[in-house]
């Protein structure tokens, strides 16, 4: 067990926050998550209990050195020093409660693991806010290589951090699904929403409808959901601007979406005519400095939620694909002067670990 320290001195704080720091931390998969999502079962919910206690120190604490550890003492950025203070703050709230040994103290968890999860929720968009004012710094130069490598490892181990948070309250709500994970997740029904949701996205922006073909099975596979469908929003909403940009004075044609598998793999190809990719566009498009946006999101508008795919700030593809190699799954493009073919790869089988950078 962990050794817990129950003061609030500052000095304790970070001795606690530099022992745990050098601790592993532990990688967890779909299967293992499984085991722990079921609320019927509470010798395994005080043994997930149990685990979230032990391991959210430690990852909260390799999150600060992290930070820490940013050149050009970025940390001192405002908008990534709150971060740095939302860590420190989750990291005094889970070492400050019991460690659970019945059920009870696991039911009483749920409310700081609860506060913990919403805290975080703006970390997305504060993190772009941090990064676009750090851009707009003349008086630094800095290494965009450098800190592409400190944002994809930022946020894989905030995907990390919030799925083991989301699965453990969802645990405790009534719902059909084992946890966070849906063990019948269905990619045609995932696709049909999004498709939906783009639509109205179009209705609203004053973009014209784009036809879209889906071929399909109705395989299902234990994942995710909310993973999936913001994967396949991202992709789908580049399909259908580049489409009807390149086609808006001619017929538009028809985005095929085609699902199929074989024994370890789900493939969902998304096929556009939209003019394809240039070389120079191929080479940026999983940077985060980089955005085909011609109007950037102001990031002040109090009407970006949270929720919404961060486009406009170049995060769409970058994160996109970090979703997707989280469960070990993969993301393709090849593309030409008339269109485009992304191939999304999901595995079958749960047994691929978290990488922990």
């Amino acid at each position: 067990m962990i050794l817990r320290r129950y003061s609030s001195t500052i000095t304790n704080i970070y001795n606690d926050i530099n022992l745990l720091s050098k601790k592993p931390q532990n990688s967890i998969n779909l299967n293992s998550l499984t085991e722990y999502g079921n609320l019927q079962n509470k010798e395994k919910v005080v043994q997930a209990s149990q685990y979230l206690h032990n391991e959210l120190p430690i990852r909260f604490a390799h999150k600060i050195k992290d930070l820490d550890s940013l050149p050009y003492d970025l940390y001192k950025n405002p908008y990534i020093n709150t971060i740095r203070n939302w860590y420190i703050s989750s990291f005094q709230d889970i070492i400050n409660i019991k460690h659970p040994t019945d059920f009870t103290d696991s039911l009483k968890m749920v409310h700081t693991i609860e506060t913990i999860y919403d805290r975080h929720s703006p970390t997305l968009i504060t993190m772009a806010n941090g990064i676009q004012s750090i851009k707009n710094e003349k008086n630094i130069d800095i290494n965009e290589d450098q800190i592409q490598e400190f944002l994809n490892k930022f946020y894989m181990s905030r995907i990390g951090i919030r799925v083991l948070l989301n699965h453990y309250l969802m645990t405790f709500k009534d719902t059909n699904n084992c946890g966070i994970i849906n063990m019948h997740c269905s990619p045609h029904n995932i696709v049909k929403d999004v498709i939906a949701d783009i639509n109205i996205m179009c209705l609203n922006s004053g973009i014209g409808s784009v036809p879209i073909e889906i071929n399909t099975n109705l395989i299902t596979f234990p994942y995710i959901c909310s993973h999936l469908y913001y994967i396949l929003f991202e992709v789908l909403k580049n399909s259908v601007k580049a489409t009807y940009d390149f086609n808006k004075k001619i017929t538009i044609p028809p985005i095929n979406i085609k699902i199929y598998n074989d024994d370890n793999w789900i493939i969902i190809k998304i096929s556009d005519l939209g003019g394809g990719i240039s070389r120079e566009a191929q080479l940026k498009m999983w940077n985060y400095f980089y955005t085909t946006s011609e109007h950037p999101i102001n990031i002040m508008d109090n009407d970006f939620s949270i929720n919404t795919p961060l486009s406009g700030f170049g995060y769409g593809l970058p994160i996109t694909n970090l979703y997707l190699k989280y469960f070990g799954g993969h993301i393709n493009i090849c593309s030409n002067n008339q269109g485009t073919d992304a191939y999304i790869l999901l595995r079958m089988n749960g047994d691929y670990d978290e990488p922990l950078l």
